[in-house]
């Protein structure tokens, strides 16, 4: 009885708005949003050449996309590329997302729709699942709700992967983050269809972005461990760790036609160029190189309003403080009700974004320099992206857990929460790095890739040149490397066609080629 009383008490002085009374209402809500943060991301005119890695992605959603239209199902080498030396881009790199790309463009959408709209189904499939997540825990309407909003517009995993970064993978792998750890949980659950979901999904996360995959199954494990010794007491069951087994390796089955070629040939390029390390060391690469000081720095950003222009600038990127505050009140809820099942799911995903922040910062460089394995992340602001997630659901839980607390205690969480989780979004929204331009002139097509390919090292593969043979070397003069016109300056000799001349569409063949230094003529025989 008294229980009973004080939860409804809780319920009077933390009220769920109407609209988040049920799935619907709470989807609804998430939709609006995500049309608020990305229109200005579908827009014709959006300034693509500031959106650092989108020129590439278009580039290969078109590759990709012929290949596909000329029978090709899985172009592990798309001879396009690299200014037609070709390039193992699908042999190494997850695919997934150029084939979510090819369909959309194959469905009617333009190249630039297609990534556009990739976009923006990764950040509503993420809102959604995030909120799903906790419900799934708390089945509080509000709770998912203000999960969902905080996973959607904290400033790291779509909205700088989008509109900074132009990290098409990474933002879907990290919208498929949250419904992994749901299926995980179902899992500990004993729900029947829960392996055959985990399964599809390590699949499916392990096709889309390779260092998310590996970022993520740690976490998914952890996430595993926790839920199971929740449900039994403090013990895990065999029959679930049997089954979290078989799941993770039918999921690896099922991806093993991409992984494990990668893997077994992985010796024959210069995959440590992507760690920043090698005989053409990079610092870009280099996770050291992003780390910030905190006692310099601060912990997190000063100002309300984020800011973007920090990768830009090559600076070591923070937190937003409105994500430090909505971390205090996690922890504070944990520690106050740590006899209580979410109070420990709390003090959880307080400790996991705590990780997750402490690794960005100097004080984690030993672990960097003694950890190779953890150097494949490459940037160490990769760790915001679960960083935002576990804060959404440490907030959900928070609120569950303070909800049978003292009333002082309801009513300010019920005040607090909401607030923060506004500023949140103000402080994430007002100054997104958004430039506008002429629209393009036409789609993406043959004359874009040869002109993005030409004379950029590794332009329109990964950048790092990480998937070259052992057999290729680049000259490096200063920070900059001589790009694919090495070829031509290493033979000079008229006969060498190399990247000079190329025939984009129907069938020709070069006869002779003459150059000097004001530029070349080609003699071509064509129908």
């Amino acid at each position: 009885m008294i229980l009973s009383r004080v939860r409804s008490a809780a319920a009077r002085a933390l009220p769920t708005p109407r609209i988040l009374t049920t799935s619907a209402g709470v989807s609804a809500l998430l939709a609006v949003l995500v049309g608020i943060a990305f229109a200005p991301w579908v827009r014709p005119d959006l300034d693509w050449e500031d959106v650092a890695d989108a020129p590439n992605h278009l580039i290969r959603i078109y590759a990709v996309g012929a290949e596909l239209a000329a029978g090709n199902w899985f172009p592990r080498w798309l001879p396009d590329l690299y200014l037609g030396y070709g390039y193992p881009l699908l042999n190494f790199y997850a695919p997934s997302t150029y084939y979510l790309g090819s369909a959309l463009h194959a469905l009617g959408l333009s190249v630039y729709g297609a990534l556009q709209w990739s976009g923006v189904l990764a950040a509503a499939a993420g809102a959604l699942g995030a909120a799903a997540l906790s419900y799934s825990l708390t089945r509080s309407g509000l709770a998912s709700a203000l999960a969902g909003v905080i996973f959607l517009l904290s400033p790291y995993p779509f909205l700088t992967n989008l509109y900074v970064r132009g990290a098409l993978p990474e933002a879907l792998a990290l919208a498929l983050l949250p419904w992994l750890l749901l299926a995980a949980r179902a899992l500990t659950h004993g729900r029947p269809w829960s392996a055959l979901a985990l399964a599809l999904l390590l699949a499916l996360l392990a096709l889309t972005h390779n260092v998310s995959a590996l970022l993520f199954l740690p976490l998914t494990l952890v996430w595993v461990i926790a839920a199971e010794l929740e449900v039994v007491g403090g013990r895990v069951r065999p029959r679930i760790v049997t089954s979290a087994a078989l799941a993770l390796a039918l999921g690896l089955g099922l991806s093993a036609f991409f992984w494990l070629p990668a893997l077994l040939e992985s010796r024959h390029v210069q995959l440590e160029l992507a760690g920043g390390r090698g005989g053409s060391y990079d610092p870009l690469y280099d996770p050291l190189t992003w780390l910030f000081d905190p006692r310099r720095t601060g912990v997190a950003y000063a100002q309300p309003l984020f800011d973007y222009h920090a990768l830009g600038r090559a600076m070591p990127e923070r937190v937003s403080p409105w994500q430090i505050a909505v971390w205090l009140l996690v922890l504070v809820a944990g520690l106050a009700r740590a006899q209580h099942t979410f109070g420990r799911l709390a003090l959880l995903c307080a400790t996991v974004c705590a990780v997750c922040w402490f690794l960005n910062t100097t004080w984690s460089a030993p672990v960097w320099e003694g950890m190779p394995l953890l150097r494949v992340i490459q940037f160490p602001w990769r760790l915001y992206g679960p960083l935002a997630l576990f804060l959404a659901t440490g907030l959900a839980a928070a609120l569950a857990a303070l909800q049978s607390h003292t009333r002082w205690a309801v009513r300010g969480t019920a005040l607090a929460a909401p607030l923060l989780v506004c500023g949140l979004a103000a402080g994430s929204l007002t100054d997104r790095p958004i430039r506008f331009t002429a629209p393009p002139a036409h789609d993406v097509d043959a004359r874009d890739l040869a002109a993005k390919e030409y004379n950029r090292y590794g332009a329109g593969t990964t950048s790092g040149g990480e998937f070259l043979p052992r057999t290729v070397s680049w000259a490096v003069e200063g920070n900059s490397r001589r790009g694919i016109r090495l070829y031509e300056e290493a033979y000079p000799q008229a006969g060498w066609q190399a990247g000079l001349v190329r025939v984009l569409g129907g069938r020709a063949a070069v006869a002779a080629i003459h150059g000097d230094s004001l530029g070349i003529a080609a003699e071509v025989a064509a129908e």
